[in-house]
């Protein structure tokens, strides 16, 4: 009689399998049914076998060729436009707050490649990663295609006249009450044309409120600037004039609006030779402005300050800063 007992060195894959605990054999009864398809007869194992392999392979003839699509002309061709000749329209990318002026190149219409506005002067031709990766959300396949009506949890496709017919039927009792309990959350935008809306609005609904916000906003820089000024302003960086530049807990390099001009002006002032800029970093993670520093001080973001003042002081007592003539 032909023995059934495995023969060779067995492996345990814990302590808990050496023991062969209840507990573990009914876990792994549970998770993985391998014993459990042993006792399954060979026969049933084989037509399971064909079945599967049968499955995996019309799996694969599918995935031979191209899904069919079928890209629509125009019907009535703009004035102007060849086909197949790429066109270029000038477009802007709010970030932080801030726009920074895009060339997007478009074939038949389809935007298909981001670059930066030689006449700007934030991006001066360059484009982020993430200017350019913005391209995408044109054919995000998760993009909403049409009027959207949530209810009970579920989302209702609507035609834009049945949109209008419930925005007469609503806005309709919000004007009578002047908007009160109307709310807007948008996000920060130096538009004009965006903030002349948001007054016409409010002037209609008058009682309304309107917040802006963003996970990535600079509310703090602008309202440390309007505490030293007097005023909401907005720093404009020369580092191509600088010969010291210290970063505290800032990424100017990075997590900047105008973070492309920023490289471009401190790469000119850091070109070796006399008078080549310093970069002294100091800040609680590592950033793109401190991979380029030439000194870099891992510091906690609430010993900033701190670090700070000491600095001031230094500079005041034994250098002979003047802090009157610094601000204008």
């Amino acid at each position: 009689m032909k023995s059934t007992s495995p023969t060779g060195p067995r492996y345990w894959r814990s302590l808990d399998d050496l023991a062969r605990t209840p507990e573990f054999r009914e876990m792994v009864a549970r998770e993985f049914p391998g014993e459990v398809w042993e006792t399954i007869p060979p026969a049933t194992r084989r037509q399971f076998l064909k079945v599967m392999g049968a499955s995996l392979a019309l799996a694969g003839l599918t995935s031979c060729r191209w899904p069919r699509e079928e890209i629509v002309p125009f019907a009535s061709r703009p004035e102007g436009r060849d086909p197949g000749v790429a066109q270029q329209f000038a477009t802007a990318m709010e970030l932080g707050g801030s726009a920074v002026g895009l060339l997007v190149t478009s074939y038949g219409g389809r935007p298909v490649k981001v670059e930066g506005n030689p006449n700007h002067p934030d991006s001066r031709g360059a484009a982020s990663a993430l200017a350019q990766a913005s391209v995408l959300s044109v054919y995000d396949p998760d993009r909403s295609r049409s009027v959207v009506y949530t209810g009970s949890g579920v989302d209702y496709r609507r035609s834009p006249e049945a949109f209008s017919q419930f925005a007469a039927a609503h806005f309709a009792g919000l004007k009578a009450s002047g908007g009160e309990g109307l709310a807007v959350l948008a996000e920060p935008s130096p538009s004009p044309s965006r903030q002349a809306l948001a007054a016409e609005l409010l002037s209609v609904f008058p009682r309304a409120s309107w917040h802006e916000w963003e996970p990535l906003g600079r509310e703090s820089e602008r309202e440390g600037w309007a505490a030293a000024f007097g005023r909401p302003v907005r720093p404009v960086l020369h580092l191509e004039k600088a010969r010291v530049v210290a970063c505290l807990d800032a990424d100017p390099l990075m997590e900047h609006p105008a973070a492309l001009r920023h490289a471009r002006d401190l790469a000119a002032a850091r070109r070796p030779g006399p008078g080549m800029a310093r970069l002294w970093v100091v800040e609680p993670t590592f950033s793109v402005t401190g991979a380029a520093a030439d000194e870099r001080l891992p510091l906690g973001r609430a010993a900033v300050p701190a670090l700070l003042a000491a600095l001031v002081h230094e500079l005041v007592t034994e250098h002979g800063l003047d802090l009157a003539s610094t601000v204008p």
